[in-house]
């Protein structure tokens, strides 16, 4: 078992680092947590992380809480890997440290980092910020305690970006919830007259290309494979209107309790209203044709912000967004006026 022998004020180079702490070091990234040490490092180095949208990064609150944006440089962040690492630290008896990049960087040899103390994850928060791709999207934001009075506090340390908007994350993570099933039978109708949509990372080809890829695709997947183990059948539909060239395409119905579903690949206040949007156009067209959903639900691959919550919860919309892959969680399953 590797223990901890760093000193309060050390400044060390990754490699310093693994061989004095005698425990794994990345070359790159920000998180550490070796499975053989009751510990979890973080390396905050802003300089490099804002180029990726690691922009929450540092002393806010009047130097009382240290940010720290969470890993996944494009699209949601969620809790997988090293952030699930960090969020259940405390629970597995690990202790957090942070170590902050000397700035400028050192541009001729590796990057020193300074020793600034022992914290606690006193809460987690998302908040907007661009990715590495350049798209807008929701980044998982630590907010740090320091553990005893034995820290520091560096100028240079300081976030200067204010949290907005923020939304409160449990520091457990949410179990499944909602229907349980062994079995279905899924029903999907047949789409010949649209371009085969494959499994990808966000990127889309040209339209007269054969496949897209799209995230929205992948989450609703997920989705349906969750549907499936909850014993729910799922079927698709196409609404035709006057005056529009290519009928509607709803992403799914849940059969079980007539739910209409609107799949958005981000949790970000864009998507989020233009699934609104959507949904409710699909309803009012569905109304029309003698066919009212009695639930309407949009799937998201994380939480939005407290306020875009309230509003769906306003407009009787449920929210249903992943926790960890495969796993959803649901806000609100108020009937539609019936």
């Amino acid at each position: 078992m590797t223990n901890w022998n760093i000193e309060l004020g050390e400044e060390l180079t990754r490699d310093e680092l693994r061989i004095k702490g005698g425990f794994k070091v990345p070359n790159t990234g920000g998180i550490a947590a070796p499975t053989d040490a009751p510990f979890v490092v973080i390396f905050s180095n802003r300089e490099i992380g804002e180029k990726s949208g690691y922009v929450y990064d540092g002393w806010s609150e009047n130097n009382e809480t240290f940010l720290y944006t969470g890993q996944g440089s494009s699209g949601d962040q969620t809790f997988i890997r090293f952030n699930k690492s960090i969020l259940e630290a405390q629970d597995d008896g690990r202790s957090i440290h942070i170590f902050s990049a000397n700035q400028p960087n050192n541009k001729k040899g590796p990057v020193v980092f300074k020793y600034i103390g022992e914290f606690y994850l006193e809460d987690t928060t998302t908040a907007e910020s661009l990715g590495k791709d350049g798209r807008n999207r929701q980044v998982i934001v630590f907010k740090f305690n320091p553990s005893d009075s034995n820290f520091i506090i560096r100028e240079q340390d300081q976030c200067p970006y204010p949290l907005i908007p923020k939304v409160s994350i449990s520091k457990k993570i949410p179990t499944k919830q909602g229907p349980v099933g062994d079995e279905a039978e899924v029903n999907v109708s047949d789409k010949k007259d649209l371009p085969k949509r494959t499994p990808g990372g966000g990127t889309r080809k040209a339209t007269e290309a054969s496949e897209v890829t799209t995230p929205e695709y992948d989450l609703e997947q997920r989705f349906k494979k969750y549907l499936e183990k909850s014993g729910l059948t799922y079927y698709t539909r196409n609404i035709a209107v006057v005056g529009n060239p290519k009928p509607l395409e709803l992403d799914l119905i849940i059969e079980e309790t007539n739910e209409l579903c609107e799949v958005k690949g981000s949790a970000v206040r864009e998507k989020v209203r233009m699934a609104i949007g959507q949904i409710l156009d699909y309803e009012n067209h569905l109304k029309a044709d003698g066919f009212a959903p009695n639930y309407l639900a949009i799937i998201l691959p994380s939480k939005p912000a407290t306020d875009l919550l309230k509003l769906l919860k306003t407009l009787n919309i449920s929210c249903v967004y992943e926790t960890e892959p495969h796993i959803f969680q649901r806000q609100g399953s108020l009937p539609r006026n019936l």
